[in-house]
């Protein structure tokens, strides 16, 4: 009977216990009772759809770009040192401007080269550093020492680089029939067509030549006459025939008008009709099939494969108007396609890559949890 009622007093302690077990709650934790709180919440498909179309938005804005955002400014410095030979450059010029230029914080390296009559030195930043900051320090650096520079050096001329510096879309200009005066002067016309589409930054021409004339004299014959003939009086003479001055205004009735004297010379049979001494007299122009590039960059942080299809789309428009059936257009070079080739590829992998895994989780963890994985 004693055994009994132990056996008895045993059942009525587990019974207590699990009792009391049953009216403590459970604790989660933080992490537990924010997951119990998403499980339930009304409010869990909707924060997923959220987030997926802000990605997704996101893929869309995001600039294609080939070249990484990275800050990394160079400057360059030209220096001219007229009459000067190019180790004389590089003693006067270049080695001192080197050395005073990696004196400032942040410059990684710096870099010269010396020709006769001209130095550039070369200034590259640490990466990170960003170009305005960098320039104020470079131009404070530079002008707090121009008590230095040697007598007969030009001004420093400073031209900064960046990663946007890059063109985007080079093309090349070429033509059978025109020559390269003619190819230059349709590219510079082409450039400013360009140069108004929205987020393009600089351009730039390679190639081609200035419309000029040339004039060949020969000094023997110039002896010959009495007297004899100068450079110096030739020169004076084609430049006092190629100016056209203002006279003054003239008032008839009640209309007024501009008076304007002289005329500028054109071509080079009017520079052969003013020198009756010049050997010969042409217009430079050379170069079987000669040919012309533009390169044209985008502004920082814009798209550019957007800036570069506007451009591709923009000359085609010009395409026998401005840019005649006679010149053919060539692009060497398309941003746009590449970085867009490389952005697109890179998100197929992305999706590839989502795919596996969740084909992994789905044979090792099962088919709920591949789930919650390709959601994620």
């Amino acid at each position: 009977m004693k055994e009994d009622r132990m056996v008895e007093d045993n059942k009525q302690e587990t019974a207590a216990v699990h009792e009391q077990t049953s009216a403590t709650p459970h604790k989660d934790g933080f992490a537990g009772g924010l997951a119990r709180k998403f499980i339930d919440s009304p409010l869990t498909p909707l924060l997923l759809i959220a987030s997926f179309l802000i990605g997704l938005m996101g893929m869309i804005i995001t600039p294609r770009e080939e070249d990484p955002q990275i800050s990394v400014p160079m400057v360059d410095i030209f220096v001219g040192y007229p009459g000067a030979s190019a180790e004389q450059v590089k003693n006067l010029v270049s080695e001192p401007l080197e050395r005073l230029m990696s004196e400032i914080s942040g410059v990684k390296h710096v870099y010269s080269m010396s020709q006769d009559g001209r130095s550039m030195v070369t200034v590259r930043f640490d990466v990170g550093q960003q170009m305005e900051p960098s320039l104020v320090k470079l131009y404070d650096k530079l002008y707090s020492h121009m008590d230095a520079i040697p007598k007969g050096v030009t001004q420093p001329l400073v031209k900064p680089k960046g990663i946007d510096d890059v063109p985007v879309v080079t093309l090349t200009l070429s033509s059978k029939v025109d020559d390269i005066v003619t190819l230059r002067k349709m590219a510079l016309d082409v450039q400013q067509k360009l140069k108004s589409l929205p987020n393009t930054g600089q351009s730039f021409i390679t190639g081609g030549s200035p419309e000029q004339v040339r004039v060949e004299v020969d000094p023997g014959r110039l002896t010959a006459f009495a007297g004899g003939i100068t450079l110096s009086q030739i020169a004076r003479a084609i430049g006092a025939a190629n100016q056209r001055t203002q006279a003054g205004d003239l008032i008839e009735g009640n209309r007024a008008f501009t008076v304007y004297s002289g005329e500028f010379l054109h071509d080079a049979r009017q520079v052969g009709n003013l020198l009756i001494t010049s050997q010969r007299v042409d217009d430079g122009r050379f170069s079987s099939h000669p040919a012309v590039t533009i390169a044209i960059a985008k502004k920082r942080g814009t798209n550019g494969v957007d800036v570069a299809r506007s451009v591709l789309d923009e000359v085609q428009s010009l395409k026998g108007t401005l840019i005649p059936d006679s010149i053919q257009v060539n692009v060497t070079r398309d941003y746009g396609a590449t970085a867009d080739e490389k952005v697109s590829g890179l998100i197929f992998k992305l999706f590839i890559v989502t795919v596996i895994v969740t084909l992994l989780m789905m044979l090792s963890m099962g088919k709920q949890t591949a789930i919650i994985v390709a959601i994620t």
